[in-house]
C-alpha cells in the first residue's frame, strides 16, 4: 500500500461508518481504478521500451483514448514479466473489472437497491487485486521530485506510514525529472509512476485520464479527493514528426503550420525584443498589433519570433499558427509585385487554419480554439486585407480568447489597434546605413565593402536614407541595384522608392480602403498642399471639401486616414501627410475625379487664407487670441484654446498663456466662476506654474474663495521656491484672514455674542497662527525682499509684495512686535520702488503709505504702547496730509 491508497481507503471508512453508501461505493471504484493507473504507471515505465515495434505501435495507439478496458489490456502486453499477472487471484479481478464498471458505470446505472451488491463485487475485486502475493500490496513510498540539482534529486516523499517528510537521493539511483512521481520499493529501487500519477506541489493528486492532443503530447486528469481536472504536456505520448505538409514540430516540440518565409537571414530593427516579453511573460492582453508602413520588417520580424520560440530550449506555446492574409509582395530582387496565392483572406479560413494546426477535430468549429487549453499563438498578418465584416468577426473571437492559454500577434498597415501596440518605423540615417551593411553581408558575402571606406563618406548616410526612406525592403532592394550597377555612386541615382512598383505596392491600396467621404478628403488634400510643406490646417481642410455643419462625418472620414497613416494630425489642429509617396497618389486622385467636384474644391479654397508663416504653436495662440473680439461664441472661443491645452507638443509656456487668457476672457465677461472652472479643469498640468497660480489665486479671491486662494499658492510654495512677488500675495491673503478672523472675534466679544473665557481661548489659538505666520512667510519675505534687485521685479510682484509687508506690519503690532513693524514701515518708506509706488497709487495705496507712518510715528522707541492700536480717521488724515497726499 502507498499513501494515496491509504488517504483513499481512509475516506472510504469514513463514509462507511457515517452510513453513505454511495459515497462509500465511489470510493470502492476510486480505489480499484487507481490501482489499475498506478499499475499502468509502474509497468509502463518499466517496460515500455521492450517492446517490439508493432506491440508498441498498438500500446501509443490504444493509450490516446483508453477504455477500463483498454487499460487491462495494455497492462498485460507491458508485463512482460508477470509482476502482476503471474498472481491468478490478482489477474481474476482486474480481467473482471471492465465488466462491472461497464455494466455499473458506463452503460448502466446504479440506484439505491443495488448498492449493495454492487460494493460486494468491488470490495471482492479490491481483495484480490490486493492480495499478499501481488506486487500491489507491497509498500510502497510515493516520491514527488521537485528539483535534480547537480548530482542530487530533491523532493517529497509521501510514506507508507501517512508521514510527508524532505527527500533527497543521488540521480545514480535512477533517471529523476522534476515534478514527476516516483514509486520507492526499497533503498535505491525506483520506478517511474507520471505521466500516469501527478502529485502537485500543492499537495494536489490526479489519475490520468487521455491524451488531447499527440503533437505535444497534452493529457488531462481527473482529481482525487475533490472535483477537478487539469492538463499537462508529456514527451512521451507526444508523436515525434518533422513536416506533413500541413504542419511540423520544432526541436522544442512547438507544432507550427507550414507557411514560406519571406527572408533569409533575418535582421532585426530594435522592436523584437519587445513584442517577444509581450507574448511570453505578459498576461493582462490576449492581443498585440505591430503596425507601420509596408516594408518596414513587420512579417519578418514575427516570423523571426516564430523560430526564436520554436527553438528556445524553454517552450512558450504548444502551438503556433501563422496566417497570412497578405495576396501579393514586392519582390526586392527585382522590384516587382508578385502575387500570393492562397492567403487566409476570410474569417472561416482563418478558423480552419488554427484548427488544422492545433489537430482539432472540427476544423470549422470556433469552440475548439476557444476552448482550447494549451498554449496557442496565433499570428495574423496582414489584417487590413481582410474585408470589415470578416474584421469584426475576427475581432469577436479574440474576445473570447484566455490570455492564460492564447495569445494573438496582428500585423497591420492600418492604425487600428488591437490590444497593446508595437509601432514599426523606418529607420534613422545611421541606422538605415548599419542595415545596409548587414544586408550586404547577408546577401552577398563575397562582395566586399568598406562601411568606413563606402558608406560614412561625406552625405552617403542621406543620399542613402533619401532613396530608402529608411524601409528594410527598399534598402534590400538598394543592396542589389547597388551590386548590378557595380558601384556605389551608380545606385544612389536609381529612385527606388519612386519606382511605379513600390509605390503602388506600399500605397497604391490606401483609397481603396476609405468611404465616400475619406476619398473626398483624400482627394482635396492633393490639391490642398504640395510639396515641401506637407502641413496645413485641419479647419481650412473641412471647408474647402465643404463639410463643416457634418463634423461627425468629416471626423469619421479623417481617422480612416488616421488609422492608414496617409496623414498625421495634431490633436485636430494641423495635419500632415505621411510622405511625398502618399501625396503623389492623392494628387492623382484628385486630378481624375469629377470636373465639377474640382470646381467646388477650387472656389471654397480660394476663401481660405494660407499664411503659414507663423510658428504653428504661436498661431494656433495669435488665432484664439483674436477670436476673443471677434463675434465668436464662448463655446468657439473656449475651442480654441482648449485646442493648444490638449496639444501633446505645444511648449509649456504657449499652453501658460493660453490657460491664461482663456481664464482671463470668461473673467473680463464677468463669469468669475466659469474663469475659475478653467483653472480647476487644468491645474494639474500647472500646480508648478506661478503665473498661473497668481491669476488662479486672484480669481478665487475676488470671488469670495479666499481659503482656496490659499490653497493654490500654498500649493506652489510647498512644490518650488516661488518667486517674491508670489509669497508676497501669500502674506497678504494669509495675513487679511487671520486680521479679519481676529478683528471679527473681539466684535463678538463686544456685542456680547461670546463670554470672555470663549474669547480668550479662541483669541489664544489665533494669536498662534499669527505668530506662525510671521515666524514662517512673514520674515521669509521680508529677508527675500531685502535681498532682491527690487528693480528687476515687476509692477505686479512689487504690489504684492508692498500689500504683503503692510500686513505683515499690521501682525506685528498685533503681536506687540512694535520694533519689527517700525523696520518693515522704514524700509517701505525709504525705498523709492515701493514709495514712488504708493504715492503714485490711488485711495487705498495712500492710506497704507499713512498707515506706515503712524505706526512709525506712534511706536518708534516707545516701549508704553501695548494695547493693540490702529490709527483713527483723524490720525489717518493728519498722516496723509503730511505726507503731501491729499
Amino acid at each position: 500500500m502507498d499513501f494515496i491508497l491509504s488517504q483513499i481507503r481512509a475516506e472510504k471508512e469514513i463514509n462507511r461508518n457515517f452510513g453513505d453508501d454511495q459515497q462509500y461505493m465511489d470510493y470502492c471504484r476510486i480505489e480499484v481504478e487507481y490501482a489499475c493507473v498506478f499499475l499502468l504507471g509502474y509497468l509502463w515505465n518499466k517496460n515500455v521500451t521492450k517492446l517490439d515495434d508493432d506491440t508498441r505501435e498498438v500500446v501509443f495507439r490504444d493509450i490516446a483514448r483508453p477504455s477500463m478496458g483498454s487499460v487491462v489490456n495494455i497492462c498485460r502486453m507491458l508485463d512482460r514479466n508477470g509482476d502482476f499477472f503471474g498472481d491468478k487471484k490478482a489477474k481474476l479481478s482486474i480481467n473482471e473489472y471492465p465488466r462491472i464498471r461497464n455494466q455499473n458505470f458506463g452503460h448502466g446505472y446504479v440506484f439505491k437497491d443495488g448498492l449493495k451488491n454492487v460494493i460486494t463485487e468491488l470490495e471482492k475485486l479490491s481483495t484480490g487485486l490486493f492480495d499478499p502475493n501481488c506486487m500491489l500490496s507491497d509498500e510502497f513510498q510515493i516520491i514527488l521530485v521537485t528539483d535534480v540539482i547537480g548530482d542530487q534529486a530533491r523532493g517529497v516523499k509521501y510514506g507508507t506510514d501517512n508521514t510527508i517528510q524532505p527527500w533527497r537521493c543521488a540521480t545514480d539511483a535512477a533517471e529523476f525529472k522534476p515534478d514527476n512521481v516516483y514509486a520507492m520499493k526499497g533503498v535505491n529501487d525506483y520506478i517511474r509512476l507520471s505521466p500516469f500519477i501527478i502529485v502537485t506541489r500543492q499537495r494536489e493528486y490526479y489519475l490520468f485520464n487521455d491524451i488531447t492532443d499527440r503533437m505535444t503530447g497534452r493529457t488531462t486528469y481527473n482529481q482525487l479527493f475533490k472535483t477537478g481536472s487539469t492538463s499537462r504536456n508529456w514527451p512521451d505520448f507526444a508523436v515525434d514528426i518533422s513536416n506533413d505538409g500541413v504542419r511540423r514540430r520544432s526541436t522544442n516540440g512547438t507544432i507550427l503550420n507550414v507557411y514560406v518565409k519571406n527572408f533569409k537571414e533575418y535582421i532585426d530593427t530594435g522592436i523584437k525584443k519587445n513584442i517577444t516579453s509581450f507574448l511570453t511573460k505578459n498576461r493582462a492582453s490576449v492581443c498585440g498589433t505591430v503596425w507601420g508602413h509596408g516594408g518596414v520588417g513587420k512579417t519578418a520580424t514575427v516570423q523571426s519570433i516564430c523560430d526564436d520560440l520554436s527553438q528556445s530550449e524553454k517552450r512558450s506555446f504548444d502551438y503556433i499558427v501563422f496566417a497570412s492574409a497578405k495576396d501579393r509582395a514586392l519582390r526586392y530582387t527585382t522590384g516587382e509585385i508578385v502575387d500570393i496565392e492562397d492567403p487566409i483572406d476570410s474569417y472561416r479560413s482563418l478558423v480552419a487554419c488554427i484548427n488544422s494546426t492545433i489537430g482539432a477535430q472540427n476544423i470549422d468549429e470556433v469552440q475548439e480554439i476557444v476552448n482550447f487549453e494549451g498554449k496557442l499563438l496565433i499570428i495574423i498578418d496582414d489584417y487590413e486585407t481582410f474585408p470589415q465584416k470578416e474584421k469584426a468577426q475576427i475581432e469577436a473571437l479574440i474576445r473570447e480568447l484566455n490570455v492564460h492559454n492564447h495569445k494573438v500577434l496582428i500585423t497591420t498597415r492600418a492604425n487600428v489597434i488591437i490590444g497593446e501596440e508595437f509601432a514599426t518605423d523606418e529607420l534613422e540615417n545611421t541606422e538605415t546605413v548599419d542595415f545596409l551593411a548587414k544586408v550586404m553581408q547577408s546577401e552577398f558575402p563575397d562582395v566586399q565593402i568598406s562601411k568606413d571606406e563606402d558608406l560614412n563618406l561625406p552625405n552617403i548616410q542621406q543620399r542613402i536614407f533619401d532613396i530608402t526612406s529608411g524601409r528594410p525592403l527598399f534598402i534590400f532592394q538598394f543592396a542589389h541595384v547597388w551590386v548590378q550597377m557595380g558601384s556605389l555612386e551608380n545606385a544612389l541615382s536609381y529612385k527606388i522608392k519612386e519606382n511605379e512598383g513600390a509605390i503602388d505596392f506600399l500605397f497604391g491600396r490606401i483609397f481603396s480602403y476609405l468611404t465616400s467621404e475619406g476619398k473626398n478628403i483624400f482627394r482635396a488634400i492633393g490639391h490642398l498642399v504640395e510639396p515641401p510643406d506637407l502641413t496645413n490646417l485641419v479647419g481650412k481642410l473641412r471647408y474647402i471639401v465643404n463639410m463643416e455643419s457634418v463634423h461627425e462625418k468629416f471626423n469619421r472620414g479623417l481617422e480612416e486616414l488616421k488609422k492608414l497613416r496617409a496623414i498625421e494630425v495634431f490633436e485636430n489642429d494641423f495635419f500632415r501627410v505621411y510622405s511625398n509617396e502618399i501625396w503623389q497618389i492623392m494628387k492623382k486622385e484628385y486630378d481624375s475625379s469629377s470636373s465639377l467636384w474640382r470646381r467646388g474644391i477650387n472656389s471654397r479654397l480660394l476663401q481660405v487664407t494660407g499664411d503659414k508663416n507663423l510658428n504653428t504653436e504661436t498661431a494656433l495662440l495669435k488665432n484664439a487670441d483674436a477670436a476673443r473680439y471677434e463675434s465668436r461664441s464662448q463655446q468657439e472661443v473656449s475651442g480654441l484654446y482648449r485646442q493648444i491645452l490638449n496639444r501633446p507638443n505645444s511648449p509649456q509656456d504657449i499652453k501658460s498663456k493660453a490657460v491664461r487668457n482663456l481664464a482671463a476672457y470668461f473673467f473680463n465677461k464677468g463669469n468669475g466662476e466659469e474663469a475659475i472652472g478653467i483653472f480647476d479643469e487644468y491645474w494639474e498640468r500647472f500646480r508648478t506654474d506661478p503665473l498661473v497660480a497668481k491669476m488662479y489665486a486672484n480669481y478665487c479671491w475676488s470671488e469670495q474663495k479666499k481659503e482656496k486662494a490659499i490653497r493654490v499658492l500654498m500649493n506652489i510654495i510647498k512644490r518650488q521656491n516661488p518667486g517674491v512677488g508670489l509669497l508676497g500675495l501669500c502674506l497678504t491673503y494669509q495675513s487679511i484672514m487671520l486680521i479679519g478672523r481676529k478683528e471679527n472675534l473681539k466684535a463678538r466679544l463686544n456685542v456680547r455674542d461670546i463670554d470672555k473665557k470663549k474669547f480668550d481661548k479662541e483669541n489664544k489659538i489665533i494669536v498662534q497662527e499669527l505668530k506662525t505666520l510671521s515666524e514662517h512667510l512673514g520674515k521669509r519675505v521680508f529677508q527675500m525682499v531685502k535681498a532682491s534687485n527690487l528693480e528687476e521685479l515687476t509692477p505686479a510682484d512689487r504690489q504684492y509684495i508692498a500689500t504683503g509687508l503692510y500686513q505683515f506690519s499690521g501682525i506685528c503690532v498685533r503681536l506687540h512686535r512694535f520694533e519689527a513693524a517700525i523696520e518693515i514701515c522704514d524700509f517701505l518708506l525709504n525705498n523709492r520702488e515701493f514709495s514712488a509706488q504708493i504715492s503714485t497709487g490711488g485711495c487705498q495705496r495712500r492710506r497704507e503709505y499713512a498707515s506706515f507712518n503712524f505706526y512709525k510715528q506712534n511706536y518708534q522707541g516707545s516701549k508704553m504702547h501695548n494695547k493693540k492700536q490702529r490709527p483713527s480717521n483723524t490720525a489717518m488724515s493728519e498722516a496723509i496730509r503730511k505726507a503731501g497726499l491729499a
